[in-house]
């Protein structure tokens, strides 16, 4: 309910400040725009905020964890059922695809992982190349 609150919060900040930097465009400036320069960056930048925004608040689990159950603790904000758990060389349904964990490799030079995961669609048996995710 917090999480709830604080979208709203943001996304009402956002419109009220594009509408006042519009209305300082308008009105304070009478629409000389080479006098606005930094309300009309305001503008976009809030512009960006309250569409950031509105587009994390939608998200959507994708993986759900039916397998095998993993404790973070009490402490961690992690829900176990949240995230999906690979295992090298089996395959695990993930919204329309079936995912597998092909193996993993350390960068270089940098404190870097990189996984290798394969995806295969499951409607139209189409396989996307290998997906590196570093952390």
């Amino acid at each position: 309910m917090y999480l709830f609150g604080a979208i709203w919060l943001a996304i009402a900040s956002s419109i009220y400040a594009i509408v006042a930097n519009a209305a300082y465009i308008w009105i304070g400036v009478k629409g000389r725009l080479n006098l606005s320069g930094g309300s009309i960056c305001g503008t976009w930048i809030w512009i960006g905020i309250a569409g950031h925004t509105y587009l994390s608040s939608s998200e959507e689990i994708l993986s759900y964890n039916q397998g095998m159950p993993i404790d973070f603790g009490t402490s961690s904000k992690e829900k176990p059922g949240e995230n999906l758990t690979l295992v090298k060389g089996l395959s695990m349904p993930m919204g329309k695809f079936d995912v597998t964990y092909v193996g993993d490799s350390a960068h270089p030079r940098k404190e870097q992982w990189y996984y290798k995961i394969h995806f295969k669609s499951r409607t139209d048996k189409k396989s996307l190349p290998c997906s590196q995710m570093h952390s």
